[in-house]
């Protein structure tokens, strides 16, 4: 749980391994109140995302692990990537 600005939030996550989907329940408290949400995030690998953005006809030319423009490596939680449109 994490608690900021008066409010407590409360999280539970489930991958869920055929949709290759991270399904998440979030609990908020604050000032007497409770509200639930249910969000989800999609998880693909990097040559997924590669396949992708080909077949949308763009060509990757860059990867950064941040917005410091630092290059991307193994183990990095986040990928930046610069995709271009492939000429015909």
């Amino acid at each position: 749980s994490f608690k900021a600005a008066g409010m407590k939030m409360e999280i539970e996550n489930a991958y869920n391994p055929v949709e290759s989907r991270m399904e998440i329940q979030a609990s908020f408290k604050r000032n007497g109140k409770n509200e639930k949400r249910s969000f989800c995030h999609y998880i693909y690998t990097l040559k997924e995302v590669h396949q992708m953005l080909a077949e949308a006809g763009l060509k990757i030319i860059e990867m950064y692990g941040g917005c410091d423009g630092r290059d991307f490596a193994l183990g990095d939680e986040q990928i930046y990537i610069v995709a271009e449109k492939i000429k015909k």
